[in-house]
């Protein structure tokens, strides 16, 4: 179970309700409201994440290109079950073509370490799915924020790690695992970290914009493109 406490909470919805431009109050707790499934699962350590038929990939595609602002969008879903993660080896759609290959003729292919090349280099370069809107907005604004949300970044982290965890077992010592997890974790932060600055500072059409995206996080998580398919994200699901 996590530390995450309706007072940690309340602590943070005061601070951005003191950050706040005067008049910004309702947006901030507006904000606040649609964050309830991510508070949740910070609450009880993991995210409840939803299989690919119960999500509307359409709707979920045009959440993560409305929320990026102009960037390039996202035309597909390709989902990525973490149930299957310790299956054995198997071609899946979310395989680049070389992984495809290797697929075919290794069989003891690890799914963690496959995934995380086939999310080429936005990995290594800790790219979330907001992060060309960032270098664009907020830079010096976002630094306290980051500190008050240091509690919630902690324990994001965590329901992250144990959503995943089961999807590992035996082989829970792969690196490449504890990679994509600190990826996916910083990815969920960094988008409520842009959201809650957008109310803070009464950018309502960004808050907006963020919203169906900052909802849909409570049941999956757009991990990143493909490599060499910028239209096409890979999203975690159960």
């Amino acid at each position: 179970m996590s530390e995450w406490r309706k007072t940690h909470e309340q602590s943070l919805r005061d601070y951005c309700i003191e950050a706040g431009l005067p008049g910004n109050n309702a947006l901030v707790l507006q904000a606040f409201g649609h964050l309830e499934d991510l508070f949740a699962a910070a609450a009880r350590g993991r995210f409840r994440l939803q299989s690919a038929d119960e999500i509307d990939l359409g709707r979920l595609a045009a959440a993560i290109t409305a929320a990026r602002q102009g960037h390039r969008g996202c035309g597909r879903i390709i989902p990525v079950p973490v149930s299957s993660m310790n299956a054995p080896a198997a071609i899946e759609p979310w395989m680049t073509e070389d992984e495809r290959r290797g697929a075919t003729v290794n069989v003891s292919v690890d799914r963690w370490s496959s995934l995380a090349r086939c999310c080429g280099d936005q990995m290594w370069r800790k790219r979330d799915p907001l992060h060309d809107v960032h270098d664009r907005m907020f830079e010096d604004e976002l630094a306290p924020l980051k500190v008050e949300m240091n509690h919630l970044r902690h324990c994001l982290f965590a329901a992250a790690s144990d959503s995943l965890w089961a999807s590992i077992w035996p082989n829970r010592r792969n690196g490449y695992f504890g990679m994509l997890n600190e990826f996916l974790s910083n990815s969920v932060c960094e988008t409520v970290l842009f959201y809650l600055n957008c109310a803070v500072t009464g950018a309502a059409h960004l808050v907006t914009a963020t919203t169906p995206l900052v909802r849909a996080l409570g049941g999956c998580l757009p991990l990143a493109t493909k490599s060499g398919e910028p239209g096409t994200w890979l999203v975690i699901t159960a």
